[in-house]
């Protein structure tokens, strides 16, 4: 990975009552970043994948 990849994992452990706060984050941040994608000039191919799953 270079400096200006980002790699991310973390299994939680929470309260129930919390995982919707975080799915409307995920979901609000997805939002967000389809805005900008759609704006911008094609460059660069990058992926993003995010799995918000109760194991």
């Amino acid at each position: 990975m270079s400096s200006e990849d980002l790699a991310f994992t973390a299994p939680v452990s929470i309260a129930k009552k919390d995982i919707p706060k975080i799915k409307k984050i995920l979901l609000e941040a997805i939002t967000e970043i389809s805005k900008v994608v759609e704006d911008s000039p094609s460059e660069e191919i990058v992926y993003l994948g995010i799995d918000w799953i109760q194991i």
